[in-house]
């Protein structure tokens, strides 16, 4: 086998049905649960690895037929794609510097829940995440949250556009605020916390507005693009971006600046493969046709909207996730959707929005 000094992780509980002759992995962090159909002899020998043996020592205390010797390499194989046996010293196998790795280690040991394939799976992972240069347009509510929770997952490269300043109001809303450093920029406080999150993180910082003229060449080399700029309006901004995406082949999350829609779940438009911005808002202005509402008495209800950080950081979060998610499995079947945490009965309202295919943009 090619596998040596591996170890039954110490993140996976182990049980085992005698009626059944079924294992049972049960990963503590997710819960996931791994169900194997296996010889109880084979199983001891799985629960006694702790990475001073070469596999065949373990079969010595063992005297297995040839055909259940092939059964645990078999089985070896099968956990240790499963991510359930692991090698002894693999987080100083992975190849990241060592600030990174005991920066990012408990993050490490997660994503060997969520992915298969050993240090092999979490390397591949996390490595698209430190290569990825990320432009995130608003650093408002949703876009600073959305900013540190990408940094805490491992990005490293980033590009902060916003033109705006702390003020009172985004007390309740901004994680950014700080009663000391009211009128400073957006950008400024956003660069400060990356680098206090990690000091080798690279930042650069634009202090300017999206509207229908922005040149967006100082993004071209970037690979992901997060929206939440919600002036002129978060539609608006969208469409540019989107239509600039699609044309260069990149990833962008729409996740915040719907004012209104607090606790949005957003989306990730992926070219080719997902609904572009012009397709939603094709979808919308054929699915709201009808609705006409009645003009309301006050004409100026730009400050209307409310929120609390809590709404910001579950949109945050979600997006976090979703972006994740994708990195893990490139899956692209649940990402046409729209939708928001309902806050009066915890229930998750959301929908899916299909591909226009007559979409002068994103049509094949």
């Amino acid at each position: 086998m090619k596998y040596k000094n591996l170890i039954l992780r110490d993140g996976v509980d182990l049980y085992f049905d005698e009626e059944l002759n079924t294992a049972i992995f049960v990963f503590l962090a997710t819960r996931k649960k791994v169900k194997v159909l296996v010889d109880s002899d084979l199983l001891l020998i799985v629960s006694k690895m702790d990475g001073s043996k070469d596999l065949k020592e373990y079969l010595d205390d063992f005297n297995l037929e040839t055909f259940r010797v092939e059964n645990f390499f078999k089985l070896v194989e099968f956990l240790y794609h499963k991510n359930i046996l692991i090698e002894k010293n693999w987080i100083d196998l992975l190849d990241f510097d060592k600030n990174y790795k005991e920066l990012y280690d408990r993050q490490f040991k997660y994503l060997l829940d969520i992915t298969d394939d050993g240090i092999q799976g979490i390397e591949k992972v996390q490595k698209r995440i430190y290569n990825t240069k990320v432009a995130i347009f608003g650093l408002g509510a949703v876009g600073a949250s959305t900013l540190k929770e990408l940094a805490m997952l491992g990005f490293v490269d980033f590009i902060l556009i916003d033109y705006d300043t702390i003020d009172y109001q985004d007390v309740s809303r901004n994680i950014l605020f700080n009663n000391q450093r009211l009128d400073e920029k957006k950008i400024t406080l956003a660069k400060e916390m990356l680098l206090k999150i990690n000091p080798d993180i690279k930042v650069s910082t634009v202090f300017e507005t999206l509207d229908i003229n922005t040149n967006l060449d100082f993004i071209d080399d970037c690979d992901l693009i997060i929206n939440s700029a919600n002036t002129p309006y978060i539609g608006y901004t969208s469409i540019k971006l989107s239509r600039y995406c699609i044309k260069a082949n990149k990833l962008l999350f729409i996740c915040g600046g719907f004012d209104a829609h607090l606790a949005s779940l957003g989306e990730l438009i992926v070219p080719g493969e997902t609904p572009c911005s012009d397709c939603y808002t094709t979808y919308f202005t054929e699915t709201l046709k009808d609705w006409k509402p009645i003009k309301h008495p006050i004409e100026n209800r730009e400050k209307v909207f409310g929120g609390l950080i809590s709404l910001s950081l579950f949109s945050a979060s979600v997006a976090v996730l979703t972006i994740l998610k994708y990195f893990i499995d490139g899956n692209t079947s649940e990402l046409s959707r729209r939708g928001e945490f309902l806050f009066d009965d915890y229930s998750i309202y959301e929908f899916n929005v299909p591909r226009d295919e007559n979409c002068l943009f994103c049509a094949n």
